[in-house]
């Protein structure tokens, strides 16, 4: 009715896991409309709820003196889109650059990690620091740069205000040699067909990046919206709310769901016992016969013994029987054969005698009228005539003789092996010639 155990064992553990991930995110979502809600007071608060209070204490210490050079950070409050619509491009592109700060030196760097461990929360990553001399003048890029008309390089799009973070995009990112190509098939065949001097990647509008060569590479993006550089505050907040509630109701649907499946559980476990009782109650019964079978077969089995004894002695008795009888019928089927085979031979010898008769009775014919010249050749013939027909009689009789031996045999066979032989055994078949 509702599904095996064992697969409610499997979702329900899923449906906790989904509502656990669930939870985190409308966290993170709820963060994020707080710190976009701040922003719209303090623009720092979109790098994080507690970066104005860094950068308070950054100014503290640049005002007692302790830096040789204040920090500079985070890096994307000094970049501005000359296009809104390559926000998302260009966050996929800058990444935690975006997050990052600026040290003029190692002495610099060490007082800003000891300020960045008292404000920043344990449970949130500290921002990255890049530390390199502070230059006043940003880098000649004019030889390095990507060049083409087909396409808006990185630094067509991005105005950045400071010239140390000018540098530190150059050094860190080279995105003097990156291009921004609206869609994604058209940027592969672009970088794989036509390449370019100083042009080692794109990135679209979406955010994937392309890398230029023949053996391209294409990465889908995790990124799916900016929160950083898009200029209309009031529309991510919107849109924030917007995923807020749509994820509050995904976590209202998982929560149902773990509660119909824990509904289901408890059912199925009263059915689990009570199939259990009912199981345990057919294995006594079951038990109970197969004792009843037991004795009854204990009973039965001296009365089988018995009975199997004397059917043993019948077969054996019968198969001796049917030994003797084979061994009779066999001689006499050798019997048979001799005497088939001296009668084939008589009449043989006959079928070749009969014909000479033959011949001789029709020579005398004709010689009747000559009787008188010829008498001595009748003489002669006539003694011949009567050899053979003498010898005729004799061979007559002997077939005569062979036939009723052979009429005897046939009988004594037939009266051994009507009254012996068993039923399904068949006796040979004796034709007389």
């Amino acid at each position: 009715m509702h599904g095996s155990r064992e697969c409610l064992k499997l979702h329900h553990p899923r449906g906790q896991l989904q509502e656990s991930g669930s939870l985190q995110s409308i966290r993170a979502i709820k963060q994020r409309l707080t710190d976009l809600e701040g922003s719209k007071k303090n623009r720092l608060k979109l790098f994080g709820d507690y970066v104005p209070a860094l950068q308070t204490e950054i100014n503290r210490c640049a005002v007692a003196g302790e830096f040789n050079q204040k920090p500079l950070g985070p890096i994307g409050t000094f970049l501005t889109l000359r296009d809104d619509r390559w926000a998302l491009g260009v966050e996929a592109c800058l990444r935690t650059l975006l997050y990052s700060f600026c040290c003029h030196d190692q002495h610099d760097a060490r007082i800003l990690k000891r300020i960045m461990g008292r404000v920043v929360p344990p449970d949130k990553p500290q921002p990255d620091i890049v530390t390199a001399k502070f230059e006043s003048h940003p880098y000649d890029i004019q030889a390095a740069a990507v060049q083409t008309d087909a396409f808006p390089a990185f630094l067509d799009i991005v105005a950045v205000s400071n010239p140390v973070i000018f540098n530190t995009l150059v050094d860190q990112r080279r995105v003097e040699n990156i291009l921004l190509i609206e869609k994604s098939q058209e940027a592969r065949q672009f970088l794989r067909h036509t390449p370019l001097p100083n042009c080692r990647e794109a990135f679209t509008m979406a955010g994937y990046p392309v890398y230029a060569g023949a053996e391209q590479r294409f990465y889908a993006s995790m990124q799916r919206e900016a929160h950083i550089l898009r200029g209309n505050i009031d529309g991510q907040i919107r849109d924030t709310k917007k995923e807020l509630s749509d994820k509050t109701r995904e976590q209202e649907q998982v929560r149902e769901e773990l509660k119909r499946l824990q509904q289901i559980i408890s059912e199925n476990d009263g059915l689990r016992k009570r199939t259990q009782r009912q199981r345990s109650q057919l294995q006594d019964r079951i038990g109970g016969i197969n004792t009843q079978v037991l004795e009854l077969e204990g009973e039965a089995e001296g009365e089988q013994e018995a009975s199997l004894a004397e059917l043993d002695g019948d077969v054996w008795r019968i198969e001796d029987q049917l030994t003797t009888v084979t061994q009779k019928v066999d001689q006499l089927a050798g019997n048979f054969r001799k005497a088939s085979n001296r009668l084939k031979k008589a009449i043989e010898q006959y079928n070749i005698i009969d014909p000479a008769i033959q011949q001789i009775s029709n020579q005398l014919d004709p010689l009747e009228g000559e009787k008188i010249q010829a008498s001595q050749e009748v003489e002669v013939t006539t003694q011949a005539r009567k050899h053979y027909e003498d010898k005729k009689k004799e061979l007559l009789t002997s077939i005569a003789n062979l036939r009723n031996r052979l009429a005897e045999e046939a009988e004594t066979v037939d009266a051994v092996v009507g009254s012996s032989t068993p039923p399904h055994i068949s006796r040979p078949r004796i034709f007389l010639p």
